[in-house]
């Protein structure tokens, strides 16, 4: 009787080994790559959320305090404010959206209170805003980032100054 050997090559074995390898190797750089775009990605969409929430928080604040002569800009305590009155119960209040200490800053109180910058309450962070009265019923919103990118916003109240 003859004995059947089952001969392996080397070669065979070293080619499958070879081809594993070389997928694994594959496997791995897609997923470097993957990781690399998708980190790019979200830091891109974090930086536009950053940069369009601090406008869109602004314009929203403009737009709800829309009443004619509600809206000016002012200096306080040192800093170009966005100013929005509004009458509460027979009484005038005052909204002072304004940069200080690297953050946007909002601070809600009666018109008459005197307060200093430091008393406003941190919405976002932000290296500077300046609220500009460009004449009529436009209103120019510039805010630069803590990255440095700068968004640029005109907005148009609805009523009369």
């Amino acid at each position: 009787m003859k004995k059947i050997r089952n001969e392996g090559h080397i070669v065979d074995f070293l080619f499958v080994l070879g081809l594993f390898f070389v997928f694994a190797f594959s496997a791995l750089m897609l997923i470097l790559i993957g990781s690399g775009v998708y980190k790019k990605t979200v830091d891109r969409m974090n930086e536009n959320f950053n940069l369009r929430t601090t406008t869109a928080y602004i314009t929203e604040k403009i737009r709800q305090g829309d009443i004619e002569g509600a809206v000016s800009v002012e200096d306080f305590d040192g800093n170009n404010a966005l100013v929005l009155t509004q009458e509460y119960y027979g009484a005038e209040y005052s909204t002072y959206l304004y940069e200080y200490d690297g953050h946007l800053k909002e601070l809600f109180t009666a018109k008459d209170n005197k307060l200093s910058a430091d008393a406003g309450t941190d919405i976002l962070p932000v290296r500077s805003f300046e609220a500009t009265h460009m004449g009529g019923r436009l209103w120019k919103l510039t805010v630069v980032e803590e990255d440095g990118s700068v968004q640029e916003v005109l907005v148009s109240t609805r009523c009369d100054d």
